[in-house]
């Protein structure tokens, strides 16, 4: 007796779970016998009782193919926070924080300015990425627009780095190398879009001039990855700066550098109301 009970029981439940799969919207189209038998009723079951998606970020799925069976996928939120915790990781080497919700809140329409139109056109149409070189006076869009940029890759998942230039060089002195400093500068040369602002406000040193920024800047030139500069000079106040005196071999190491920049970069200065190009010092390549 108690095993025929048991037995309608069962037979209740499998008619149940069939009656809800034919008006679940995900798996209405399933036919029994043929994509699911009597062994795959419970697991089915399981699934239609379960929380679609769980409190440690997975959601459940239903494979079909080969056989009926749960799987755990993680959702899209639970992937952009582990790709938010991985940005905030690297800046947090720099000792540099990453304001997440003041990227969301950046919009392209603080920016009306027409030379930097077109450059956002292109780069969010892919149809160029150049490294950039923006520059011009205090409070002219510089540091908003680098934001926007690194607003798209948020939303992309595009890994970057974003440092306030003037903090860097005292995390490098000469002999200090370590396996963190390495990692650092690793990091400086491998980053797929590295933004510095503030070029020209840092404390320079031959040391950092020539052994960090021009290192990072040939290792990004040779492997094709994009780097943003903001700055407040324009390239013949930049030489001057990247001069440190006027010795003529710190003069050729300077140009170096501006060379070097010209080679990477566009430049647009914000002061204008076009691009210029004709601002640089004598010497520079063409």
């Amino acid at each position: 007796m108690k095993k025929t009970q048991n037995n309608q029981i069962i037979l209740t439940y499998q008619e149940e779970i069939k009656n809800k799969i034919k008006t679940f919207p995900e798996l209405k189209d399933l036919i029994y016998g043929q994509d699911y038998h009597e062994e795959d009723l419970i697991t089915i079951g399981n699934y239609l009782k379960a929380e679609k998606e769980t409190s440690f970020g997975y959601q459940l799925i239903l494979k079909k193919k080969p056989y009926i069976q749960i799987v755990y996928k993680e959702t899209e939120k639970s992937v952009f926070y582990r790709f938010q915790n991985k940005l905030q990781k690297i800046h947090t080497l720099f000792n540099q924080s990453l304001d997440f919700l003041n990227l969301k809140q950046i919009n392209i329409e603080i920016l009306k300015r027409k030379i930097v139109q077109k450059y956002w056109n292109d780069f969010e149409s892919e149809q160029t990425k150049p490294s950039l070189y923006l520059y011009g006076d205090f409070n002219t869009g510089k540091t908003f627009f680098f934001k926007l940029i690194m607003k798209y890759f948020l939303k992309e998942k595009q890994d970057f780095l974003f440092l306030f230039l003037p903090d860097l060089p005292r995390q490098f002195k000469p002999g200090w190398f370590d396996e963190e400093l390495n990692h650092k500068m690793d990091c400086l040369r491998n980053i797929p879009y590295l933004f510095l602002d503030d070029l020209g406000a840092e404390n320079l040193t031959v040391y950092f001039r020539d052994d960090i920024f021009y290192s990072l800047l040939n290792a990004r030139q040779e492997k094709g990855l994009i780097t943003f500069i903001s700055s407040n000079l324009n390239p013949q106040q930049l030489l001057e700066h990247l001069k440190i005196n006027n010795d003529n071999n710190q003069t050729m190491k300077a140009f170096r550098i501006i060379n070097k920049l010209k080679k990477m970069c566009q430049f647009y200065n914000l002061d204008l109301t076009h691009n210029n190009l004709n601002q640089f010092p004598k010497g520079v390549l063409k």
